[in-house]
Protein backbone atom coordinates (compact mmCIF):
# COMPACT_ATOMS: atom_id res chain seq x y z
CA UNK A 1 0.00 0.00 0.00
CA UNK A 2 3.04 2.17 0.92
CA UNK A 3 4.91 1.52 -2.48
CA UNK A 4 1.34 2.21 -4.22
CA UNK A 5 1.24 6.01 -2.55
CA UNK A 6 5.00 6.70 -3.20
CA UNK A 7 4.44 5.79 -6.97
CA UNK A 8 1.21 7.80 -6.75
CA UNK A 9 3.06 10.95 -5.07
CA UNK A 10 5.77 10.56 -8.00
CA UNK A 11 3.19 11.23 -11.05
CA UNK A 12 1.78 14.09 -9.33
CA UNK A 13 5.51 15.32 -9.13
CA UNK A 14 6.40 14.71 -12.16
CA UNK A 15 3.53 16.63 -13.96
CA UNK A 16 3.84 19.76 -11.47
CA UNK A 17 6.97 19.91 -12.66
CA UNK A 18 5.67 19.52 -16.43
CA UNK A 19 3.17 21.87 -15.68
CA UNK A 20 6.10 24.91 -14.71
CA UNK A 21 8.34 23.79 -17.23
CA UNK A 22 5.30 24.70 -19.94
CA UNK A 23 4.65 27.91 -18.13
CA UNK A 24 8.19 29.36 -18.63
CA UNK A 25 9.48 28.11 -14.88
CA UNK A 26 12.76 27.04 -14.20
CA UNK A 27 12.56 25.17 -11.12
CA UNK A 28 9.45 22.84 -9.63
CA UNK A 29 10.00 25.38 -6.54
CA UNK A 30 11.04 28.58 -6.41
CA UNK A 31 13.02 27.87 -3.26
CA UNK A 32 14.81 25.05 -4.67
CA UNK A 33 18.88 25.99 -5.96
CA UNK A 34 20.17 23.61 -8.31
CA UNK A 35 23.58 25.55 -8.70
CA UNK A 36 25.67 26.85 -12.09
CA UNK A 37 25.28 25.41 -15.00
CA UNK A 38 27.98 23.01 -16.45
CA UNK A 39 30.49 24.15 -18.89
CA UNK A 40 32.21 21.54 -21.61
CA UNK A 41 35.45 20.46 -20.81
CA UNK A 42 38.14 22.01 -22.37
CA UNK A 43 40.72 19.01 -24.15
CA UNK A 44 43.87 18.44 -25.28
CA UNK A 45 44.10 19.82 -29.05
CA UNK A 46 48.21 20.70 -29.28
CA UNK A 47 50.53 19.10 -28.13
CA UNK A 48 54.60 19.46 -28.35
CA UNK A 49 56.81 16.24 -28.21
CA UNK A 50 60.26 16.17 -28.34
CA UNK A 51 60.20 13.09 -30.74
CA UNK A 52 59.37 12.86 -34.70
CA UNK A 53 57.39 10.00 -36.26
CA UNK A 54 60.03 7.42 -35.29
CA UNK A 55 62.75 6.79 -32.44
CA UNK A 56 65.68 4.39 -32.29
CA UNK A 57 66.92 2.97 -29.55
CA UNK A 58 69.54 0.22 -28.69
CA UNK A 59 68.35 -2.73 -25.64
CA UNK A 60 68.96 -1.03 -22.21
CA UNK A 61 68.76 2.77 -23.27
CA UNK A 62 66.26 5.08 -21.93
CA UNK A 63 64.82 8.08 -23.03
CA UNK A 64 62.67 10.56 -22.05
CA UNK A 65 60.24 12.16 -24.56
CA UNK A 66 59.21 15.62 -23.33
CA UNK A 67 55.38 16.59 -24.12
CA UNK A 68 53.79 19.24 -23.84
CA UNK A 69 50.51 20.42 -23.49
CA UNK A 70 50.18 23.79 -25.81
CA UNK A 71 46.19 24.50 -25.01
CA UNK A 72 45.25 26.51 -22.28
CA UNK A 73 43.14 25.93 -19.22
CA UNK A 74 42.88 22.12 -20.05
CA UNK A 75 39.99 20.58 -17.81
CA UNK A 76 42.27 17.03 -17.26
CA UNK A 77 45.82 17.78 -18.21
CA UNK A 78 46.89 14.02 -17.65
CA UNK A 79 48.19 12.31 -20.42
CA UNK A 80 48.43 8.63 -20.57
CA UNK A 81 51.15 6.60 -22.32
CA UNK A 82 50.47 3.20 -24.03
CA UNK A 83 53.49 0.76 -25.47
CA UNK A 84 51.71 -2.05 -27.83
CA UNK A 85 55.08 -4.20 -27.10
CA UNK A 86 56.40 -4.21 -23.41
CA UNK A 87 58.74 -6.86 -24.49
CA UNK A 88 60.45 -4.69 -26.53
CA UNK A 89 59.79 -1.15 -24.86
CA UNK A 90 57.80 -0.15 -21.54
CA UNK A 91 56.77 3.27 -21.28
CA UNK A 92 56.38 4.94 -17.17
CA UNK A 93 53.36 7.30 -17.00
CA UNK A 94 55.47 10.75 -17.43
CA UNK A 95 57.25 9.48 -20.55
CA UNK A 96 60.38 7.58 -19.85
CA UNK A 97 60.94 5.20 -22.30
CA UNK A 98 63.28 1.99 -21.42
CA UNK A 99 64.26 -0.41 -24.71
CA UNK A 100 64.15 -4.50 -23.57
CA UNK A 101 64.81 -5.96 -26.41
CA UNK A 102 65.34 -5.78 -30.84
CA UNK A 103 62.06 -5.52 -32.17
CA UNK A 104 59.57 -2.95 -33.22
CA UNK A 105 56.68 -1.14 -31.17
CA UNK A 106 54.21 1.71 -31.48
CA UNK A 107 53.96 4.45 -28.81
CA UNK A 108 50.85 6.34 -28.34
CA UNK A 109 49.85 9.52 -26.09
CA UNK A 110 46.13 9.98 -25.17
CA UNK A 111 44.60 12.59 -22.70
CA UNK A 112 42.42 11.20 -19.94
CA UNK A 113 39.68 10.34 -20.06
CA UNK A 114 39.73 11.26 -23.70
CA UNK A 115 41.12 8.16 -25.83
CA UNK A 116 41.62 10.63 -29.05
CA UNK A 117 45.67 9.68 -29.68
CA UNK A 118 47.25 13.16 -29.56
CA UNK A 119 50.98 12.03 -30.48
CA UNK A 120 51.93 8.05 -32.00
CA UNK A 121 55.64 7.41 -33.03
CA UNK A 122 57.36 4.18 -33.89
CA UNK A 123 60.49 2.97 -31.94
CA UNK A 124 62.82 0.57 -33.32
CA UNK A 125 65.07 -1.16 -30.91
CA UNK A 126 68.17 -2.03 -32.79
CA UNK A 127 71.20 -4.36 -31.45
CA UNK A 128 74.13 -3.07 -29.78
CA UNK A 129 77.20 -2.07 -32.09
CA UNK A 130 80.30 -4.67 -31.55
CA UNK A 131 82.37 -2.41 -34.09
CA UNK A 132 82.16 0.98 -36.50
CA UNK A 133 84.67 2.35 -39.04
CA UNK A 134 83.66 5.92 -40.09
CA UNK A 135 84.59 6.31 -43.50
CA UNK A 136 87.31 9.10 -45.19
CA UNK A 137 85.79 12.14 -46.95
CA UNK A 138 87.07 15.10 -49.29
CA UNK A 139 84.78 17.90 -50.12
CA UNK A 140 85.45 21.80 -50.61
CA UNK A 141 85.10 25.06 -48.98
CA UNK A 142 81.29 26.13 -48.46
CA UNK A 143 80.12 22.66 -49.06
CA UNK A 144 78.54 20.06 -46.66
CA UNK A 145 78.84 16.18 -47.20
CA UNK A 146 77.06 13.26 -45.04
CA UNK A 147 79.31 11.13 -43.42
CA UNK A 148 79.28 7.32 -43.34
CA UNK A 149 79.53 4.90 -40.62
CA UNK A 150 79.81 1.37 -41.17
CA UNK A 151 78.00 -0.87 -38.33
CA UNK A 152 78.74 -3.98 -37.11
CA UNK A 153 76.09 -5.78 -37.13
CA UNK A 154 74.67 -3.82 -40.54
CA UNK A 155 71.31 -3.16 -38.75
CA UNK A 156 73.07 -2.08 -35.73
CA UNK A 157 72.16 1.44 -33.47
CA UNK A 158 73.73 4.02 -35.45
CA UNK A 159 73.11 7.16 -33.76
CA UNK A 160 76.29 8.61 -32.77
CA UNK A 161 77.56 11.52 -30.60
CA UNK A 162 80.31 13.09 -33.19
CA UNK A 163 83.41 15.82 -32.57
CA UNK A 164 85.19 17.92 -34.44
CA UNK A 165 89.06 18.22 -33.89
CA UNK A 166 88.96 21.82 -35.25
CA UNK A 167 85.68 23.75 -35.77
CA UNK A 168 87.79 26.35 -38.23
CA UNK A 169 87.88 23.81 -40.74
CA UNK A 170 84.87 22.19 -40.27
CA UNK A 171 81.49 21.29 -38.12
CA UNK A 172 79.77 18.17 -38.09
CA UNK A 173 76.43 18.11 -36.53
CA UNK A 174 74.06 15.30 -35.02
CA UNK A 175 73.48 13.69 -38.12
CA UNK A 176 77.37 13.40 -39.33
CA UNK A 177 76.85 16.29 -41.77
CA UNK A 178 79.89 17.93 -42.24
CA UNK A 179 80.01 21.49 -42.99
CA UNK A 180 83.15 22.85 -44.62
CA UNK A 181 84.63 26.51 -43.19
CA UNK A 182 83.83 29.36 -45.58
CA UNK A 183 87.55 30.75 -45.78
CA UNK A 184 89.92 28.13 -44.50
CA UNK A 185 90.88 24.54 -45.50
CA UNK A 186 92.88 22.13 -44.76
CA UNK A 187 92.31 18.63 -42.64
CA UNK A 188 90.25 17.83 -39.71
CA UNK A 189 89.95 15.12 -37.47
CA UNK A 190 85.94 13.96 -37.21
CA UNK A 191 85.11 10.98 -34.18
CA UNK A 192 81.93 9.16 -33.87
CA UNK A 193 80.90 8.21 -30.70
CA UNK A 194 78.25 5.30 -30.42
CA UNK A 195 75.34 6.39 -27.78
CA UNK A 196 74.33 2.71 -27.22
CA UNK A 197 76.04 1.98 -24.06
CA UNK A 198 79.26 -0.03 -26.48
CA UNK A 199 81.66 2.42 -25.85
CA UNK A 200 83.11 2.74 -29.28
CA UNK A 201 84.50 5.33 -31.68
CA UNK A 202 85.94 5.48 -34.68
CA UNK A 203 87.97 8.77 -36.01
CA UNK A 204 88.35 9.79 -39.86
CA UNK A 205 90.57 12.48 -41.53
CA UNK A 206 88.46 14.80 -43.73
CA UNK A 207 90.27 16.85 -46.07
CA UNK A 208 88.69 20.81 -47.04
CA UNK A 209 90.12 21.25 -50.29
CA UNK A 210 90.39 25.22 -51.16
CA UNK A 211 88.21 26.32 -53.48
CA UNK A 212 89.82 27.76 -57.07
CA UNK A 213 87.72 30.19 -58.61
CA UNK A 214 86.57 29.19 -62.31
CA UNK A 215 87.71 31.73 -65.00
CA UNK A 216 86.52 30.04 -68.37
CA UNK A 217 84.48 26.85 -69.03
CA UNK A 218 85.67 24.83 -71.89
CA UNK A 219 82.21 21.85 -72.79
CA UNK A 220 82.91 18.82 -75.33
CA UNK A 221 79.83 16.92 -76.02
CA UNK A 222 79.61 12.99 -76.12
CA UNK A 223 80.69 12.69 -79.93
CA UNK A 224 77.42 11.58 -80.73
CA UNK A 225 73.56 12.26 -80.70
CA UNK A 226 71.58 10.29 -78.02
CA UNK A 227 68.96 8.28 -78.73
CA UNK A 228 65.98 8.06 -76.09
CA UNK A 229 66.97 6.85 -73.04
CA UNK A 230 70.52 6.89 -74.16
CA UNK A 231 73.90 8.37 -72.32
CA UNK A 232 76.51 10.27 -72.89
CA UNK A 233 79.26 12.64 -70.97
CA UNK A 234 79.84 16.21 -71.30
CA UNK A 235 83.59 16.53 -70.59
CA UNK A 236 85.00 19.63 -69.26
CA UNK A 237 88.68 22.09 -69.05
CA UNK A 238 88.60 24.39 -66.86
CA UNK A 239 90.52 27.68 -66.36
CA UNK A 240 92.83 27.93 -64.89
CA UNK A 241 93.64 24.09 -65.04
CA UNK A 242 93.66 23.06 -61.34
CA UNK A 243 89.99 24.91 -60.69
CA UNK A 244 87.32 23.25 -58.68
CA UNK A 245 85.42 21.02 -61.60
CA UNK A 246 83.13 19.85 -58.75
CA UNK A 247 81.47 23.05 -57.96
CA UNK A 248 79.97 23.07 -61.35
CA UNK A 249 76.12 23.00 -61.33
CA UNK A 250 74.63 21.65 -64.22
CA UNK A 251 71.19 22.67 -66.01
CA UNK A 252 69.16 21.92 -68.93
CA UNK A 253 67.22 24.36 -71.16
CA UNK A 254 64.68 21.85 -71.82
CA UNK A 255 64.61 18.35 -69.50
CA UNK A 256 61.76 17.07 -71.62
CA UNK A 257 64.57 16.43 -74.70
CA UNK A 258 67.87 16.19 -72.34
CA UNK A 259 68.27 15.86 -67.99
CA UNK A 260 71.58 16.47 -66.76
CA UNK A 261 73.14 15.09 -63.72
CA UNK A 262 75.52 16.94 -61.29
CA UNK A 263 78.34 15.57 -63.27
CA UNK A 264 77.37 16.32 -66.36
CA UNK A 265 76.01 12.91 -67.67
CA UNK A 266 73.22 13.67 -69.87
CA UNK A 267 70.25 11.31 -70.65
CA UNK A 268 67.80 11.12 -74.33
CA UNK A 269 64.18 12.00 -73.24
CA UNK A 270 62.80 12.88 -76.32
CA UNK A 271 63.59 13.86 -79.87
CA UNK A 272 64.96 17.68 -80.36
CA UNK A 273 67.89 19.98 -78.99
CA UNK A 274 68.37 21.28 -75.29
CA UNK A 275 71.08 23.63 -74.77
CA UNK A 276 73.13 22.19 -71.44
CA UNK A 277 74.75 25.03 -69.30
CA UNK A 278 77.73 24.62 -66.58
CA UNK A 279 78.19 27.57 -64.17
CA UNK A 280 80.75 27.96 -61.99
CA UNK A 281 80.52 29.41 -58.46
CA UNK A 282 82.51 32.23 -59.48
CA UNK A 283 79.85 33.21 -61.74
CA UNK A 284 81.46 31.85 -65.56
CA UNK A 285 79.20 29.91 -67.19
CA UNK A 286 79.28 27.92 -70.80
CA UNK A 287 76.88 25.97 -72.63
CA UNK A 288 76.35 23.52 -75.63
CA UNK A 289 73.95 22.20 -77.22
CA UNK A 290 72.82 18.04 -76.96
CA UNK A 291 70.69 16.72 -79.70
CA UNK A 292 68.72 13.55 -79.18
CA UNK A 293 68.34 12.14 -83.00
CA UNK A 294 65.84 9.62 -84.37
CA UNK A 295 67.28 6.77 -85.86
CA UNK A 296 70.79 6.88 -84.07
CA UNK A 297 72.27 3.44 -82.35
CA UNK A 298 74.13 4.33 -79.13
CA UNK A 299 74.96 1.58 -76.81
CA UNK A 300 78.28 1.41 -74.45
CA UNK A 301 78.91 -1.71 -72.78
CA UNK A 302 80.78 -0.55 -69.80
CA UNK A 303 77.08 0.33 -68.27
CA UNK A 304 75.29 -3.04 -69.32
CA UNK A 305 74.04 -4.07 -72.47
CA UNK A 306 70.83 -2.00 -73.24
CA UNK A 307 68.56 -3.61 -75.38
CA UNK A 308 71.26 -5.85 -76.85
CA UNK A 309 71.21 -9.38 -76.66
CA UNK A 310 72.78 -12.58 -77.92
CA UNK A 311 70.34 -14.65 -80.22
CA UNK A 312 72.01 -18.07 -79.28
CA UNK A 313 70.86 -19.64 -76.04
CA UNK A 314 73.96 -21.54 -75.08
CA UNK A 315 75.30 -18.00 -75.42
CA UNK A 316 76.26 -16.44 -72.30
CA UNK A 317 77.71 -12.79 -71.46
CA UNK A 318 80.23 -11.41 -69.05
CA UNK A 319 80.30 -7.89 -67.46
CA UNK A 320 83.86 -6.48 -67.40
CA UNK A 321 85.15 -2.97 -66.70
CA UNK A 322 84.87 -1.21 -69.50
CA UNK A 323 83.11 -4.28 -72.14
CA UNK A 324 81.47 -7.11 -72.00
CA UNK A 325 82.34 -10.74 -73.33
CA UNK A 326 80.36 -13.23 -74.94
CA UNK A 327 80.85 -16.69 -74.81
CA UNK A 328 79.57 -18.08 -78.08
CA UNK A 329 77.19 -21.07 -78.37
CA UNK A 330 78.73 -24.49 -79.94
CA UNK A 331 82.90 -25.80 -79.63
CA UNK A 332 83.75 -29.96 -80.05
CA UNK A 333 82.90 -30.81 -83.37
CA UNK A 334 80.79 -27.85 -84.29
CA UNK A 335 81.67 -24.53 -84.84
CA UNK A 336 81.17 -21.24 -82.34
CA UNK A 337 78.27 -18.95 -82.79
CA UNK A 338 77.29 -15.96 -81.18
CA UNK A 339 75.16 -13.06 -83.01
CA UNK A 340 74.38 -10.43 -81.26
CA UNK A 341 72.63 -6.77 -81.59
CA UNK A 342 69.71 -4.71 -80.62
CA UNK A 343 67.00 -6.20 -82.81
CA UNK A 344 67.27 -9.94 -83.56
CA UNK A 345 64.64 -13.19 -84.68
CA UNK A 346 61.52 -13.50 -82.18
CA UNK A 347 63.28 -10.37 -79.90
CA UNK A 348 60.34 -8.86 -80.11
CA UNK A 349 62.40 -5.54 -80.15
CA UNK A 350 62.80 -2.92 -83.10
CA UNK A 351 65.63 -0.46 -84.56
CA UNK A 352 64.83 2.82 -86.47
CA UNK A 353 67.57 3.41 -89.01
CA UNK A 354 68.07 7.05 -90.30
CA UNK A 355 71.12 6.69 -92.35
CA UNK A 356 70.73 9.91 -94.05
CA UNK A 357 71.85 12.05 -90.83
CA UNK A 358 73.67 9.11 -89.45
CA UNK A 359 75.61 7.48 -91.94
CA UNK A 360 78.08 5.10 -90.32
CA UNK A 361 77.59 2.83 -87.76
CA UNK A 362 80.75 1.56 -85.70
CA UNK A 363 81.54 -1.02 -82.83
CA UNK A 364 84.45 -1.34 -80.89
CA UNK A 365 84.81 -5.03 -80.35
CA UNK A 366 87.83 -8.17 -80.78
CA UNK A 367 87.07 -10.45 -83.54
CA UNK A 368 87.00 -14.20 -83.30
CA UNK A 369 88.24 -16.68 -85.68
CA UNK A 370 90.20 -15.39 -88.41
CA UNK A 371 89.82 -12.46 -91.23
CA UNK A 372 89.46 -13.46 -94.71
CA UNK A 373 87.46 -10.66 -97.42
CA UNK A 374 84.57 -11.91 -98.24
CA UNK A 375 85.12 -15.75 -96.78
CA UNK A 376 83.38 -17.35 -94.08
CA UNK A 377 85.97 -20.37 -94.32
CA UNK A 378 87.78 -18.86 -90.73
CA UNK A 379 85.03 -17.42 -89.13
CA UNK A 380 82.74 -14.32 -90.21
CA UNK A 381 81.63 -11.26 -88.88
CA UNK A 382 78.32 -10.32 -91.05
CA UNK A 383 75.75 -6.87 -90.62
CA UNK A 384 72.61 -8.76 -90.98
CA UNK A 385 69.59 -6.65 -91.72
CA UNK A 386 65.60 -7.43 -92.27
CA UNK A 387 66.80 -5.77 -96.00
CA UNK A 388 69.42 -8.48 -96.44
CA UNK A 389 72.99 -8.40 -95.00
CA UNK A 390 75.67 -5.47 -95.72
CA UNK A 391 77.17 -5.65 -99.12
CA UNK A 392 76.13 -8.90 -99.60
CA UNK A 393 77.45 -10.06 -103.24
CA UNK A 394 78.79 -13.54 -103.71
CA UNK A 395 79.84 -15.20 -100.51
CA UNK A 396 76.60 -14.18 -98.07
CA UNK A 397 78.30 -10.75 -97.47
CA UNK A 398 81.23 -12.61 -94.82
CA UNK A 399 83.78 -10.09 -93.20
CA UNK A 400 82.53 -7.09 -95.31
CA UNK A 401 83.30 -4.40 -93.16
CA UNK A 402 86.40 -1.56 -92.65
CA UNK A 403 88.79 -1.23 -90.33
CA UNK A 404 89.21 1.92 -88.37
CA UNK A 405 93.05 3.40 -89.21
CA UNK A 406 93.87 0.45 -91.49
CA UNK A 407 93.68 0.24 -95.49
CA UNK A 408 91.48 -2.71 -96.93
CA UNK A 409 95.13 -4.58 -98.34
CA UNK A 410 96.02 -4.52 -94.38
CA UNK A 411 92.85 -6.06 -92.77
CA UNK A 412 94.32 -9.71 -92.80
CA UNK A 413 97.18 -9.03 -91.05
CA UNK A 414 95.57 -6.76 -88.04
CA UNK A 415 95.60 -8.49 -84.63
CA UNK A 416 92.41 -10.68 -84.06
CA UNK A 417 92.64 -10.64 -80.33
CA UNK A 418 93.58 -6.94 -79.77
CA UNK A 419 90.49 -4.18 -79.98
CA UNK A 420 89.22 -3.00 -83.01
CA UNK A 421 86.99 -0.30 -84.66
CA UNK A 422 84.92 -1.99 -87.63
CA UNK A 423 82.64 0.18 -88.84
CA UNK A 424 80.05 -0.07 -91.73
CA UNK A 425 78.49 2.78 -94.51
CA UNK A 426 74.68 2.46 -93.83
CA UNK A 427 74.61 4.23 -97.37
CA UNK A 428 75.77 0.93 -99.02
CA UNK A 429 73.17 -1.76 -100.25
CA UNK A 430 72.26 -4.54 -98.23
CA UNK A 431 71.33 -7.88 -100.02
CA UNK A 432 71.71 -9.36 -103.77
CA UNK A 433 69.06 -6.35 -104.96
CA UNK A 434 70.68 -4.27 -103.09
CA UNK A 435 68.56 -2.51 -100.88
CA UNK A 436 69.56 1.00 -100.14
CA UNK A 437 67.99 2.59 -97.06
CA UNK A 438 66.15 5.85 -97.14
CA UNK A 439 68.31 8.99 -96.69
CA UNK A 440 65.26 11.03 -96.42
CA UNK A 441 63.72 9.31 -93.74
CA UNK A 442 63.57 6.52 -91.02
CA UNK A 443 62.89 3.20 -91.34
CA UNK A 444 62.23 0.39 -88.72
CA UNK A 445 63.92 -3.19 -89.11
CA UNK A 446 62.80 -6.17 -86.55
CA UNK A 447 66.32 -7.48 -87.56
CA UNK A 448 69.56 -5.97 -87.00
CA UNK A 449 72.63 -7.77 -85.53
CA UNK A 450 76.02 -8.79 -85.67
CA UNK A 451 76.28 -12.15 -86.78
CA UNK A 452 79.64 -13.86 -85.33
CA UNK A 453 79.67 -17.51 -86.68
CA UNK A 454 81.54 -20.07 -88.51
CA UNK A 455 84.30 -19.93 -85.84
CA UNK A 456 86.58 -22.88 -85.78
CA UNK A 457 86.36 -25.32 -82.73
CA UNK A 458 90.07 -24.26 -82.59
CA UNK A 459 89.38 -20.58 -81.36
CA UNK A 460 88.61 -19.68 -77.71
CA UNK A 461 84.94 -19.15 -78.78
CA UNK A 462 84.46 -15.70 -77.11
CA UNK A 463 84.51 -11.88 -78.34
CA UNK A 464 85.03 -8.65 -76.24
CA UNK A 465 82.49 -5.94 -77.28
CA UNK A 466 83.01 -2.20 -75.89
CA UNK A 467 80.70 0.35 -77.83
CA UNK A 468 78.42 0.69 -80.63
CA UNK A 469 77.38 3.91 -82.06
CA UNK A 470 75.91 5.65 -84.95
CA UNK A 471 77.71 9.23 -86.75
CA UNK A 472 77.00 11.38 -89.10
CA UNK A 473 80.51 11.66 -90.76
CA UNK A 474 83.55 9.45 -91.03
CA UNK A 475 85.48 12.73 -88.66
CA UNK A 476 82.96 12.26 -86.05
CA UNK A 477 83.57 8.80 -85.88
CA UNK A 478 86.92 9.04 -85.75
CA UNK A 479 87.26 11.63 -83.22
CA UNK A 480 85.25 9.70 -80.89
CA UNK A 481 87.01 6.35 -81.33
CA UNK A 482 90.29 8.47 -80.55
CA UNK A 483 88.76 9.17 -77.02
CA UNK A 484 87.55 5.74 -76.65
Amino acid sequence: MINKLYNIYKVVLLGCCLAFMLAGATSCSKDKDFGKELSAAVLINELDASVGNSLSMAPGMTFHVMANIMTEDVTYPTLLWKSYDESVVTVSSTGILEAKAVGQTTINVTQEPNMNVLKSFTVVVKPVATAITLQKATLYQRSSKQLTVDVVPADGYDVFDWISSDESIATVDENGVVTASNENFGRVMITAKTKDGSNLSSSAVIEVKEIVPVTGINLFGPGYDLSIGGKGTITTTLEPSDATADMLEWTSSNEEIVTVSETGVVTGVNYGTATITAKAESGVTQSIDITVGEGTINQDFADGMGSWKVEQSGSSIQQNNGYITISMQGGGTSKWRGDFGPAIYNGGQTVTMNVGVYRYLAVKMTRPGKYIANNNGQGTIVLDTGKGRYQQKTGNGNNRYDILGYEADQYADVPMDKPVVIYFDLQSGFGNTPYLFPTDGVETLSLFKLLVADIPTDDPGKYDIYWAHTFKTLEEMEAFAAKH
